[in-house]
């Protein structure tokens, strides 16, 4: 069933206005919450990155 690319244009179009858009508020909380998370993620990661190293280099030194 092959679409005309006009009429697929118009159809996606209208499906775009029906999307209930956040407001700037919710983007700036949503935002910060991904930036908090991703930043105690990457600390997480630092510290089991910090403490393997350690503990192969001191394996090693035995």
């Amino acid at each position: 069933m092959a679409v005309k690319p006009l009429d697929y244009l118009k159809e996606t179009w209208t499906e775009l206005g029906k999307i209930t858009w956040p407001t700037r508020n919710e983007v700036i909380k949503m935002s910060v919450t991904v930036l908090i998370v991703s930043g105690l993620i990457a600390v997480f990661i630092a510290g089991l990155d910090i403490f393997f190293t350690e503990f192969i280099s001191r394996l090693i030194n035995l």
